[in-house]
C-alpha cells in the first residue's frame, strides 16, 4: 500500500520483501539496523531522490493491481 502511494520502501531484507522491492531502485532493503538507520537519513536528508525512487515504487507495484489480475486471468 506504502509503495502503491508513491511512499519509498526502506524494509528488512526477509521474506517477500526482497521480491517487491529492488535494493536502491524502487526502495532500499536492509539487513542490520545501521543500513537501516543509513537509508531512512538518506532520505530524510534528500541524499537520495526520494521523489525517483517513489515514481518507480508506484510504477513497480502496478504489477499487483486489480486491473492487472483481471487482465491477466482473461488470458
Amino acid at each position: 500500500e506504502a509503495m502503491a502511494s508513491g511512499d519509498v520502501p526502506i524494509v528488512i531484507n526477509k521474506g517477500g520483501q526482497g521480491e517487491l522491492v529492488e535494493h536502491g531502485v524502487n526502495g532500499f532493503l536492509w539487513n542490520e539496523l545501521d543500513a537501516l538507520k543509513e537509508k531512512t537519513l538518506a532520505c530524510i536528508t534528500n541524499a537520495v531522490d526520494v521523489k525517483e525512487l517513489g515514481i518507480k515504487a508506484r510504477e513497480s507495484i502496478q504489477q499487483f493491481s486489480p486491473e492487472e489480475f483481471f487482465r491477466k486471468l482473461n488470458v
